[in-house]
């Protein structure tokens, strides 16, 4: 299991916890993918001395949604099946 994933599944399985059977819907490990993958892309363009032209964010931003789907498959258990 990768960070990504691990921090998605304590989220979800955390917010059951703690809500009960509202945070049981797939739409929270979604969002919570979603949420790991904004901050994912945003690490890995802090860096000062790389300046990423428009189109490369825009790829960036893509490939970010993508592992963030990625994500969610492995959290809910879709992946492997």
């Amino acid at each position: 299991m990768s960070g990504g994933t691990t921090a998605v599944t304590i989220l979800w399985q955390v917010s059951k916890l703690l809500l009960g059977k509202p945070a049981g819907s797939p739409w929270v490990p979604f969002v919570f993918s979603l949420l790991v993958g904004v901050v994912i892309y945003l690490a890995s363009i802090q860096d000062k001395k790389v300046q990423a032209t428009t189109q490369e964010k825009v790829v960036g931003m893509f490939i970010g949604f993508v592992n963030s789907m990625v994500l969610f498959a492995a959290a809910v258990g879709i992946l492997g099946r």
